[in-house]
């Protein structure tokens, strides 16, 4: 598995590329189903499954008092990401000044200019560009003349609940270490509360 740094180190990206978008934070069970809705698709086209993130974590940049422990750190991460499907790993530098990148700016140099996105597969809930102020209206909307299609990932939903990376640090804040492992599908690696 490979790993680039955007904007020094070009991602391996010639012939295309499916592409996931997240923080990824812990990897956990529901990270995991869109990985695997996006291994399919990469399958399918023939090309490199990308996961693209973020280091560091963007509210320490934004709002450094709001930033959320993390579950794991970014060589974890990485390892987890190729383990659960994806051929490379695209790191965006997030700074004040990388957050200021429009939405439509975001989709044209990073995912059809950088990774030369065919599909890209998100979560329900996702969110990007200046302020988070775009979503899967957005992407969809652009993606005809844009040369890609875009795949929406339900919930993961167990032990009674959506599993996400803030469910889980709150466990292991109350100590529930058995459900908090549940819903991340591996062990605790990084967590430091």
């Amino acid at each position: 598995m490979w790993i680039a740094r955007h904007p020094d180190c070009p991602p391996q990206t010639a012939g295309g590329s499916v592409v996931t978008i997240g923080n990824f934070d812990g990897v956990h069970r529901g990270h995991q189903a869109v990985l695997t809705t996006a291994r399919m698709q990469a399958d399918v086209l023939g090309v490199p499954l990308v996961a693209l993130t973020f280091e560091p974590h963007p509210r320490a940049v934004l709002r450094p008092e709001q930033a959320p422990v993390r579950l794991t750190e970014f060589a974890t991460k990485a390892t987890l990401l190729g383990k659960f499907g994806a051929d490379g790993v695209y790191v965006i530098d997030f700074s004040k000044d990388y957050a200021k990148t429009s939405p439509q700016d975001f989709i044209a140099d990073t995912l059809v200019g950088a990774l030369r996105a065919k599909c890209v597969v998100v979560g329900h809930d996702f969110c990007f560009g200046r302020d988070r102020s775009a979503g899967l209206a957005l992407l969809r909307e652009m993606a005809p003349d844009s040369g890609y299609t875009v795949e929406e990932v339900t919930p993961f939903v167990t032990d009674g609940g959506v599993c996400s990376s803030s469910r889980i640090r709150a466990l292991l804040q109350e100590g529930q270490t058995d459900a908090a492992e549940r819903l991340l599908g591996h062990a605790i690696i990084d967590f430091r509360p």
